[in-house]
Parts: structure tokens; sequence; C-alpha cells
């Protein structure tokens, strides 16, 4: 039996430090939980998800411009950008991370997370599938 190449998405998820990357990766672990193989080191995440075939997707963590390999720039297929909405410094770093990475990046792979704070970032557990595609309980007064 031959053993087939699996395809390899990888995500580089950049902003400062303590803004929320990890959790990011953590809510993106949980709700892709099928068939899946999680190996953490350092600042790399390796996890396999299987819709209908199996996909390698490689979430690399980066918080410092110096510890980044600008040889594999080229090999990213996608950038996430990541920040503290309570954090108006976090957000002016963007210009800082968002300038590196179109010198080194292709555009067109560039995307931001939504804003979100520290204390949601860090506090919340993760919500349940139904949970994220279902609005929030609303008062009587406010459905009229």
């Amino acid at each position: 039996m031959e053993k087939r190449a699996v395809p390899t998405l990888e995500v580089l998820v950049a902003g400062d430090q303590r803004n929320g990357k990890a959790n990011f990766i953590d809510r993106f672990l949980y709700y892709y939980t099928a068939s899946a193989e999680v190996r953490r080191k350092s600042d790399v995440t390796h996890f396999m998800y299987n819709p209908d075939e199996d996909y390698k997707i490689q979430l690399h963590d980066v918080s410092n411009v110096e510890n980044i390999d600008r040889n594999s720039y080229d090999k990213m297929d996608m950038v996430f950008f990541c920040y503290a909405a309570n954090d108006p410094e976090s957000f002016q770093n963007l210009e800082k991370w968002i300038g590196l990475m179109t010198t080194e990046v292709n555009k067109e792979k560039m995307h931001s997370s939504p804003p979100r704070t520290k204390n949601e970032m860090h506090s919340s557990p993760p919500r349940t599938k139904n949970e994220m595609h279902s609005s929030p309980p609303r008062t009587k007064n406010e459905m009229h």
C-alpha cells in the first residue's frame, strides 16, 4: 500500500505577547475536534483535521519578531494578526506586524482576528459549536 502525502496548511498567528494568540489556537482546536491529532512544541502546534480527507494544519504562534525564521515566510499559507481590543498599544503594534509581514508574505494570505478584550480572551471558557452559531438570549423588552 502506497502512503500518500498529506496536504499541509501553514498558518502564522502573529501579534504582541499575551494578546490572545494561544487562546485563538486553543479555541480553533476545541472547535475542530474531528479526528484531530494535536502535538504542541514551543511555538508550533501541529493539528490533523479530517473533513473528507486528511489535512495537516501547522499553527505557528509568533510574538517576538526576532524569533521569526524569515526563510519560512514563503511557506506560510495564511497569517492571522491578533490584538486585544482593550489594549490600544497592541492595536498600534499591528502596524509593526503588518509592515513586517507585507514585506515578507503575499498580501492575499493576510486576515485579522475579530477584536476581543483581554478579559474575554483569558477568562471565558470555550463555547460549544451550538453556542458559537446562536445568538445570546434576549429579554422580552429586547424582542419588541
